[in-house]
């Protein structure tokens, strides 16, 4: 397994107090906002996601260029992502839309509307309804019962 820090926040908080001569206390702390882990494991995408979400937070979640950016990884040609389709929610949707595509962690669509699919993806191509990305950070809409490696995170997702 390899583990790479993703993004961080230094808070800090100042109180003072004034009386002739003011004094202040200041407190700083490093907040691990989000890590990636990469998983050297192949398992199907539900026991992926059973893995992540007992060792770690869930399978990761992409929602920005600089979630891509920080996703460094091992040479592997594909990894699982927490991104998936249903096809119940085709009863409402069309099946191959971007908005019947749901993320592992909150079960809803993108909250910043990011997608980063491949060239004619999704397909959903005899029955493919889970999301791999590929070596070139672009997304495949895969088989669900293929084993392949996997990324998890842990930390707050922190979308407005």
């Amino acid at each position: 397994m390899v583990t790479f820090l993703t993004s961080h926040i230094l808070i800090g908080v100042c109180v003072c107090v004034c009386v002739c001569v003011c004094v202040c206390v200041c407190v700083s702390s490093l907040y691990v906002l989000r890590q990636f882990h990469y998983i050297d494991l192949k398992m199907t995408w539900a026991d992926a996601q059973h893995y992540c979400r007992d060792k770690y937070s869930d399978l990761v979640t992409i929602e920005s260029v600089s979630d891509i950016s920080r996703l460094n990884r091992p040479d592997v040609s594909k990894a699982w992502i927490g991104l998936h389709d249903d096809p119940e929610d085709w009863k409402t949707t069309m099946g191959n839309e971007i908005n019947s595509w749901r993320w592992s962690s909150t079960g809803v669509t993108s909250k910043t509307g990011y997608y980063n699919w491949g060239t004619n993806r999704p397909d959903n191509y005899l029955g493919e309804y889970c999301v791999k990305a590929k070596l070139n950070h672009l997304w495949d809409d895969g088989k669900c019962n293929y084993e392949v490696w996997f990324l998890c995170y842990t930390g707050e997702i922190n979308v407005t």
